[in-house]
């Protein structure tokens, strides 16, 4: 099927900036909705020097945010113009839930590097496991490695997962993603062989050892493909766990699906039309699925870009069929929606009105025209968005700059409500926070 062609302006995500994902957390907690939300919205910076990715978890019910910061410098008697760059993996704790203290540590670093080497140390998606908090992450060789802490505090582990022969042999792709299933720990990644394909791969540990699962990309038997496959997001749904990642082959959002962790089943999500709303137009993302609603009949989102259009579009799954919106950019259904481009980095989170009450969704993305961080959330079955930092006094958040948002994005939550975490254009971490 033919797509159309690539519009003029900001493209798909990737080169100096890889897309962000991060991790979709639903927790009980009281909340509003986003009108009721936006005088309780605080921005504040957390780190300098940050770039490319960040993810965040919640751990013993502190925030953690795993990020990527750079240094460059033209070693002695060598050409300014052939720099080392330096690639450091750090997280940033808060000491208590809080205090105005963040906790910085480093993970993973490499001496400097040549320039052109590529990116190292990307953080990918953390969870929380026996325990313990588990962040994979990939090596500026292009390997997959994932470091572990027990407790707030201390050194970090990291054990070498793949790319070195464990699994396979193939350079790692720059966004691993874990999440638990069925008692274990999962890392979906992507592989490519160098000729094109890219297939999506699973660790998956067992708290004793490490076995690996070739998923999609190399073709075969309940739906599966051969192409160049990216950017795995993972989710637990009525008992099931759902992958959604990036065909880059064929511009679609595909999903891999299985009750017990061995049997999987593999389709295309959106990307190929179809009946409630699907399109046949170019979709990416930085993928975010979410859990929300009753926690007896909880529901199922997946946000991603139309990336023909620039638009936030979401696939609700509901009654056992998924319906496709656009939610922000030119002909969102949002009330307060943007017609400017939305960059395809988004993060969602479920926030609970009440405890144990129904969770809302809320899902934070970038505006590219304005340069802003902005939030959508749906109660019953509209959607309303608003801008949250970038725009200076524009802004919902107290402490909002003016300097222009770029992302990658992450929200999390805990117990005192919403945080996320995202760059800006003069690579600082940023910070938003709701409480209620």
């Amino acid at each position: 099927m033919h797509k159309k062609a690539l519009p003029a302006g900001p493209r798909r995500g990737g080169g100096l900036l890889s897309t962000c994902v991060a991790a979709a957390i639903g927790v009980s907690m009281f909340a509003g909705t986003i009108s009721e939300a936006s005088a309780g919205w605080v921005c504040d910076t957390v780190a300098y020097n940050v770039s490319h990715r960040i993810t965040a978890v919640t751990y013993h019910n502190l925030p953690h945010v795993f990020y990527q910061v750079s240094s460059v410098a033209a070693p002695a008697g060598i050409n300014p113009s052939h720099m080392d760059i330096s690639w450091a993996l750090r997280s940033s704790a808060k000491t208590t839930i809080s205090s105005p203290i963040w906790d910085t540590s480093t993970i993973a670093s490499n001496p400097g590097l040549p320039s052109g080497t590529g990116y190292g140390n990307l953080p990918g998606r953390p969870s929380v496991y026996s325990n313990a908090v588990y962040i994979p992450f990939t090596t500026p060789m292009q390997d997959l490695m994932v470091a572990h802490r027990s407790g707030t505090s201390g050194a970090w582990s990291v054990t070498s997962l793949d790319g070195s022969g464990q699994g396979t042999d193939e350079a790692i792709g720059r966004d691993p993603s874990s999440i638990t299933f069925g008692g274990k720990l999962y890392i979906f990644y992507t592989a490519g062989d160098g000729l094109g394909l890219e297939e999506l791969r699973a660790a998956v540990y067992d708290g004793a050892t490490w076995t690996y699962q070739l998923l999609d990309g190399y073709g075969g038997a309940s739906g599966r493909i051969e192409g160049k496959l990216r950017a795995p997001a993972a989710v637990v749904h009525d008992g099931k766990l759902r992958v959604y990642y990036v065909d880059d082959t064929n511009d679609n959002i595909r999903e891999a699906v299985t009750s017990n962790g061995t049997s999987w089943s593999f389709s295309v999500l959106d990307g190929d039309g179809g009946p409630n709303g699907r399109t046949t137009d170019r979709l990416t993302g930085d993928i975010s699925p979410v859990v929300y609603g009753p926690v007896f009949q909880p529901k199922l989102q997946v946000f991603y870009q139309n990336n023909d259009e620039g638009r936030l579009r979401v696939a609700e799954l509901e009654g056992g069929q998924f319906h496709f919106h656009d939610i922000n950019g030119d002909g969102g259904i949002a009330s307060g929606a943007v017609d400017d481009y939305i960059r395809p980095w988004s993060s969602a989170v479920s926030y609970a009105k009440i405890r144990f009450g129904a969770e809302t969704p809320y899902v934070f993305y970038v505006d590219m025209g304005n340069r802003t961080l902005r939030v959508a959330s749906m109660a019953g079955s509209s959607w309303s968005a608003m801008t949250l930092d970038g725009a200076g006094s524009g802004s919902a958040c107290a402490g909002a700059t003016s300097t222009p948002i770029l992302g990658p994005v992450t929200a999390i939550v805990d117990s005192e409500g919403i945080r996320v975490f995202y760059t800006a254009w003069n690579h600082t971490l940023r910070h938003a926070r709701f409480t209620p």
